[in-house]
């Protein structure tokens, strides 16, 4: 089986086939595994948010009052240090996973030749052709970039490219009050920064509670966060002292040392050529799967038990507690099965679960004789 990417998902169908007894290889594009999960999206993103909770003391200014802070003077390279170390930390792990497993890791990039057939090209140009009876698409996201915005990952930048700032802007517009969007605007704005949160909705995170979002939007509003709702953005451009401007369909701009789009995400499927394997992602590189989550060529090529075989394959991996561990040579499982037997039929059993001779149960067997000859000896020293 071959996997295309390296984050949890890639990880865990890797893992899970090898475990199998499935050959298996991932094919990963970066360097360092991980995926965007471990790079630019939850774990940087939760390590962030730590990082600046602590270095401003946000949890202790309730005590000290609003301008407690750990470090007077927070700057980038506070933050990328916390964050770079967590990221070591996790790709360690992830390789030593997959190396446990036995599931071999190739660095390149993969394209589909047919459904089968995979052309990685590796660092170099060089190639090499991998064949799989199947393979799992599990290449992650990458943020939506609007084509009218003019990108150019230094004041104008998407919600990956807030981890390679420079220095902490003292003013921040937001485009996009999602999840992503809300989030960093709520990180940055306890580092002091200005923030000015755009969103052409008439509210911010429409799916959860209204009561919640009610009032979570006082709180923002409490920490001098602007919010521009129900606003389009005309168009964002740069001026030439170096700041952004932001207009809005409604006349109103925006000045900006920062502007970060959170415009969603979308599929990193584009350098995949799907096509040649007969599937075709939609607008956001999305593919349309079923409840198996297998594509419509894997329906056209596959047994439709197959996925039922490999749930009996699961389970006959998951025999009785008691057999299990036997099986695997576990010296806790063996004393478990002992004391499991003893307590259901009180019988003895020997290392292998299995129970002994009714004679050295007695005491006429090898093992009974030498705790008979045992309690004679203690018999003797006590006078019996």
């Amino acid at each position: 089986m071959l996997v295309i990417g390296s984050g949890p998902g890639g990880q865990r169908a890797a893992i899970q086939a090898a475990k199998l007894g499935k050959r298996v290889a991932i094919v990963e594009q970066q360097q360092i595994l991980g995926g965007v999960t471990a790079h630019t999206g939850t774990i940087p993103s939760k390590t962030l948010r730590e990082a600046v909770l602590y270095l401003c003391g946000w949890r202790e200014k309730g005590f000290y009052g609003r301008s407690y802070r750990v470090k007077a003077d927070i700057t980038a390279d506070d933050l990328m240090q916390r964050l770079h170390t967590t990221i070591r930390q996790q790709i360690e792990i992830i390789r030593h996973q997959l190396t446990r497993n036995g599931v071999a890791v190739i660095t390149g990039t993969a394209s589909f030749l047919d459904p089968h057939t995979l052309r990685v090209v590796e660092q170099g140009s060089q190639e090499q052709l991998l064949k799989a009876r199947h393979i799992v698409i599990a290449t992650g996201t990458v943020p939506h970039r609007p084509d009218d915005i003019p990108f150019d990952d230094a004041t104008i930048i998407d919600s990956d490219g807030i981890l390679g700032i420079k220095a902490i802007p003292r003013t921040m517009t937001v485009i996009g009050a999602g999840v992503i969007g809300v989030e960093y605007a709520t990180i940055f704005s306890a580092l002091d920064t200005k923030i000015t949160l755009i969103d052409g909705r008439d509210t911010i995170l429409d799916f959860v509670d209204a009561d919640i979002v009610d009032n979570f939007r006082h709180d923002l509003q409490d920490r001098g966060i602007a919010m521009r709702l129900g606003e389009d953005v005309a168009r964002v451009e740069k001026r030439p002292d170096g700041r952004v401007e932001t207009h809005m369909k409604s006349g109103r701009r925006v000045v900006s040392d920062l502007v970060m789009v959170a415009a969603g995400r979308m599929g990193a499927t584009g350098s995949l050529a799907l096509g040649n394997a007969g599937l075709e992602p939609d607008n956001r590189g999305r593919l349309t799967v079923d409840e198996h989550l297998r594509t419509r060529c894997a329906r056209l090529r596959e047994h439709p038990r197959a996925a039922q075989r490999l749930v009996v394959r699961m389970r006959r991996e998951q025999q009785h507690p008691l057999t299990r561990p036997e099986r695997r040579g576990d010296r806790q499982g063996r004393h478990r099965a002992r004391l499991a037997a003893r307590h259901a039929g009180n019988r003895l059993v020997d290392p292998r679960g299995q129970p002994q001779q009714d004679q050295q149960r007695r005491g006429q067997g090898p093992a009974g004789q030498g705790a008979g000859r045992r309690a004679a000896r203690a018999g003797h020293h006590r006078g019996v």
